[in-house]
């Protein structure tokens, strides 16, 4: 009988260091789906060295999920799972993981790929992406070698190449995940460790792509938006970018709270928080602020602004029970450019 079982050298030259790294970020027990598995070298590796945890494997080709299917079952080791056959850029299966891992795929893939990667972990409710390979970091590559690899990528496929880390972090915000822990790893990698920022309310999450039409709804219906202000620019906008986002609560399939949450590098800042009017005053607008605090204090923030105009009393009035004074400072705006969209 034929071995399926694949070696790949790129495994047996990395694990160690990438294991150095799980052993301290992940949680003590818990799941793993470990996206593009490859040859499943990694995910034997990880399994034997972390008993407690168990990884779930994927992948989209049949001769790599065979190759993986065969190590885990020459393994006997009951935490490391069939492999799933997944494809990052296409529809994910029904499942729940603490952590989502995935090594050397996204500059061998087009870069739908690294979307769907980063948007399914956060369909999954993973509390922790994980990423390593090669990056260009500010637009430039970290030694000629990887600029080499890039090059010899780009001529098999044109979609294909060594990403911006910072348009990593951007995709990984605009799905809810906090700034990274990078990590510099042997032979010009790089890990990303990107996590969740803690939300004081476990149902408040991070807005979604799908929840964009019925955000502008509530936000109209709670009287929130303004003729100047495109509310759908505003979503690109905060979703976009690396300190930023919105957060929502969904009660019986309907979004019926929101805040908007960016943070400058000095303050953190609050917009478009609202309560579905028929919902007001039972204490979700707290909730909500309560939420968006937490997020802010994960980032190292430590002072949050936000702006209320002045004819809105009852605003002030509810702001100023949740602790927030008038600054005595004066808001000041220039626009200086088209407003985009």
């Amino acid at each position: 009988m034929t071995d399926a079982r694949i070696v790949a050298a790129p495994a047996g030259r990395n694990r160690e260091p990438i294991l150095e790294v799980l052993r301290r970020v992940l949680p003590a027990r818990g799941r793993v789906l470990e996206l593009a598995s490859g040859s499943g070298e990694h995910a034997l590796h990880f399994a034997r060295a972390l008993p407690a945890i168990t990884f779930q494997p994927s992948d989209p080709d049949a001769t790599r999920r065979a190759s993986i299917a065969a190590y885990a079952a020459d393994s006997g080791l009951a935490n490391l799972l069939a492999p799933l056959d997944l494809d990052a850029a296409g529809p994910w299966p029904e499942v729940a993981a603490e952590a989502v891992l995935c090594i050397n795929m996204i500059h061998i893939a087009p870069w739908a790929a690294a979307e769907g990667l980063v948007r399914g972990a956060s369909a999954c409710a993973a509390a922790m992406l994980i990423l390593y390979g090669p990056y260009r970091r500010h637009g430039r590559h970290t030694a000629p070698s990887n600029a080499a690899f890039d090059a010899d990528l780009r001529a098999r496929n044109p979609a294909w190449g060594v990403r911006d880390m910072e348009a990593v972090i951007g995709l990984a915000a605009a799905n809810g995940y906090g700034a990274p822990e990078i990590v510099a790893m042997p032979a010009n990698n790089f890990m990303l460790v990107f996590r969740r920022p803690a939300i004081a309310d476990p149902a408040i999450r991070a807005m979604r792509d799908e929840d964009r039409e019925p955000l502008i709804a509530l936000w109209q219906e709670a009287g929130v938006t303004r003729p100047w202000n495109d509310p759908a620019t505003d979503i690109d906008f905060a979703r976009r970018g690396i300190a930023s986002t919105i957060l929502v609560l969904e009660q019986e399939g309907r979004i019926v709270a929101s805040a908007m949450l960016g943070e400058d590098g000095h303050r953190g800042w609050v917009y478009y928080v609202a309560v579905l009017p028929a919902l007001q005053g039972r204490g979700i607008g707290r909730r909500m602020m309560a939420a968006a605090e937490a997020w802010q204090a994960a980032r190292g923030v430590w002072k949050v602004q936000l702006l209320v105009r002045h004819a809105n009393a009852a605003a002030r009035a509810f702001y100023d029970r949740l602790g927030y004074r008038d600054s005595g400072s004066a808001c000041l705006q220039k626009v200086i450019a088209p407003r985009p969209g």
